[in-house]
C-alpha cells in the first residue's frame, strides 16, 4: 500500500475513534435534560471556532446532545428555545440549522397558548422562523411570518433586519 493511502486510512480511524470517545465522554455528566441541552449548545458553539476536523466533531456531538434532550422531553419549551438559539448561529450556511429552527419555532408557536412564552420570546421566535424561511427561499411562508412579525408591537428592529437581509422577499405592501 502507498504511504498516502495508509495515512488516509489511519487519519480516518483516528477521527472516528475521536468522535466516539468525545461522544462517550460528554454524555451522562449533566444531571437534568436542560443541562444536557445547554452542554449541547455550548459544544455546538465551539464548532464555530474550532479547526477542521474538530469543528465537524463539535457540531456533530452538539447536535446529537440537543436532539437527545428534545427526544427525552419533547414538550419542554426551554429545551426547544435553547436548541433554536444554538442553531441560529449556523442558519446562513447549514440546512439542518434551518430545519431545526423551523421545527422548534412552529412547535413553540403552536403551544404558546398553553405555555408561558413571553411576548419578547415570541417575537424572537417569529423572527427566527421568518429568517429560516428566507434562507430556504420559501416566499409564501416567509411572507406569512413576516406579516405576523410586522403586526407585533415593537418589532421594528427585527423587521428592518429582515428587509436588509431579504430585500427581494419583503414586498412593499407589507
Amino acid at each position: 500500500m502507498e504511504s498516502s493511502k495508509v495515512f488516509k486510512v489511519l487519519f480516518a480511524h483516528i477521527l472516528i475513534c475521536t468522535i466516539f470517545a468525545y461522544t462517550f465522554l460528554t454524555s451522562g455528566f449533566a444531571s437534568t435534560v436542560v443541562e444536557v441541552a445547554k452542554e449541547g449548545a455550548l459544544t455546538l458553539e465551539k464548532s464555530a471556532s474550532a479547526l477542521f476536523p474538530f469543528n465537524i466533531l463539535y457540531f456533530y456531538v452538539g447536535s446529537a446532545q440537543l436532539s437527545r434532550a428534545v427526544e427525552q422531553e419533547p414538550f419542554n419549551l426551554d429545551i426547544r428555545i435553547i436548541r433554536m438559539d444554538a442553531f441560529f448561529r449556523f442558519i446562513d450556511t447549514n440546512r439542518l440549522a434551518q430545519d431545526m429552527i423551523i421545527e422548534d419555532g412552529e412547535f413553540l408557536l403552536l403551544l404558546k397558548e398553553k405555555s408561558k412564552i413571553d411576548f419578547e420570546t415570541e417575537k424572537k421566535i417569529v423572527y427566527m422562523i421568518t429568517y429560516a424561511y428566507g434562507m430556504k427561499r420559501n416566499t409564501v411562508k416567509f411572507a406569512f411570518y413576516f406579516e405576523k412579525l410586522q403586526n407585533m408591537k415593537d418589532s421594528k428592529t427585527y423587521v428592518e433586519d429582515l428587509k436588509k437581509r431579504f430585500p427581494n422577499m419583503t414586498l412593499k405592501n407589507f
